[in-house]
């Protein structure tokens, strides 16, 4: 499929043939996608302790405690593992 910008304003050609590369490259990965690691329920239920880490954080912010660095580095490792199992189930 080509892109044709003749009738697009010059100051938005770029921005459309980038619209066109991604809805290409989101063609190409519906159809050439391996087949997913998790299912929606496997991945809620990996995803429940993450949750619940991220909840007890809030929870001692909201009581008045302060995060230390272990509680920050485990924040981190939490979002880090929530994406990368949203991009995996997405």
């Amino acid at each position: 499929m080509t892109v044709d910008l003749v009738d697009v304003e010059a100051e938005r050609h770029a921005a459309v043939a980038l619209d066109a590369v991604t809805a290409a490259c989101g063609r190409w990965g519906a159809q050439y996608r391996r087949p997913k690691a998790l299912s929606a329920r496997e991945a809620l239920a990996a995803l429940r302790f993450e949750a619940l880490v991220l909840w007890t954080a809030w929870a001692n912010l909201r009581s008045g405690m302060e995060l230390t660095e272990d509680d920050a580095r485990r924040i981190t490792v939490a979002m880090q593992r929530i994406d990368a199992i949203y991009q995996e189930a997405h």
